[in-house]
């Protein structure tokens, strides 16, 4: 379990984003390995009012409608799950070539969801995928 929280220094929004996750991570053989993740961002009014409000100056500069719903309070706006692996190629996890890669699914919710910036131009569902080689010597 782990949480992180960042907060904004430099003074464009003056609000915070904290997110509780679990991890959990298990040799499945000395050759591969997977690891799983739930989380979800708690966003601060300010976080809200500066990424997902459009105001009137943006609604006549974007066509986006007038929102003003997701500075309105405190709230979860997104959740994540997500899976991770990795294969060791030259039969050992720790040296040689390992072949990693994971894919996330994210979900926006509440107030952040029916921004029009999400619903109109964007999506409620996000996803999230790489793959990679590396090397451990």
């Amino acid at each position: 379990m782990r949480v992180v929280g960042l907060y904004d220094i430099s003074g464009k929004h003056d609000s915070w984003v904290v997110s509780p996750t679990i991890d959990y991570g298990t040799p499945l053989s000395k050759r591969a390995f997977i690891g799983l993740s739930a989380s979800v961002n708690v966003y601060g009014k300010g976080f809200g009012r500066y990424y997902f409000d459009v105001d009137p100056v943006g609604s006549a500069a974007s066509g986006l409608p007038v929102y003003t719903g997701a500075g309105r309070k405190v709230t979860a706006g997104k959740y994540t799950i997500g899976v991770a692996g990795a294969y060791g190629l030259s039969g050992d996890l720790r040296k040689g070539f390992v072949l990693i890669g994971g894919a996330q699914y994210g979900r926006m919710l509440g107030r952040y969801a029916d921004s029009p910036i999400v619903g109109d131009a964007g999506s409620a569902d996000q996803w999230l995928g790489g793959i990679g080689l590396a090397y451990q010597f």
